[in-house]
């Protein structure tokens, strides 16, 4: 049980830093300053709410009756979670302004949409088109980057297979993105399908994905 419980906490910790990363992509540094700092605060209130109910249970009848300590535990409680919907309010606030003055930065290198004119463009061209529809909160996405869509595996299907290859961001909600996924029978992430000159409709790829599923369908199809 230590061990599941430490385990369980790194779990807890690693989410928390992989929370404020997807912040920091969707707005910016001085945000996640401010969040923390709002963060710490209500912490501190928290702990000084905890020493005040642990020092009312340590007065006896004698010192404070039963009907007052509860009116004061009551107001605490009152107290603390007037200072919570502030909090939570303000860091709503603050991310929800960051989040407007930074979208244009943060979207700049991302494809956000289908180009469907340059997948058949492509297409006509003698090419292949591996297309991946991703978010940053996806951690299949995440997964399947880094162990099947690297550079040099990239690199090696365009020489080989004259595939080219799009990455969409669906990280912020998209109608378009999902009747596209939708026509194609899935609705969530990650999203693959392949095009050849040969499959021109697509082939719809696992979720989690191996590179040796991608070499048989060009090896056999292209």
């Amino acid at each position: 049980m230590e061990i599941l419980q430490a385990v369980m906490k790194i779990m807890l910790y690693l989410t928390i830093l992989w929370f404020f990363w997807l912040m920091y992509n969707q707005t910016d540094g001085k945000c996640i300053a401010k969040i923390v700092a709002l963060l710490i605060v209500f912490m501190g209130v928290f702990w000084l709410y905890n020493r005040f109910n642990l020092f009312l249970d340590g007065l006896n009848r004698s010192q404070i009756s039963t009907k007052l300590k509860n009116k004061y535990k009551k107001n605490a409680l009152t107290f603390m979670i007037t200072v919570f919907i502030i909090i939570t309010g303000l860091a709503a606030v603050i991310a929800q302004r960051s989040y407007q003055q930074n979208y244009e930065k943060n979207i700049q290198n991302r494809e956000l949409a289908i180009d469907t004119a340059l997948i058949q463009e492509k297409l006509r061209q003698g090419h292949s088109v591996l297309v991946e529809i991703r978010a940053d909160w996806c951690m299949t996405c995440q997964v399947n980057g880094a162990l099947v869509f690297t550079k040099n595996k990239l690199d090696d299907w365009k020489n080989r297979y004259n595939l080219d290859f799009i990455r969409v961001d669906w990280t912020n909600y998209n109608k378009e993105t999902l009747n596209f996924m939708e026509k194609h029978g899935r609705k969530g992430l990650p999203f693959y399908i392949l095009y050849t000159p040969f499959v021109r409709e697509g082939i719809v790829l696992s979720e989690i994905l191996a590179d040796s599923e991608v070499e048989d369908i060009l090896q056999n199809r292209f």
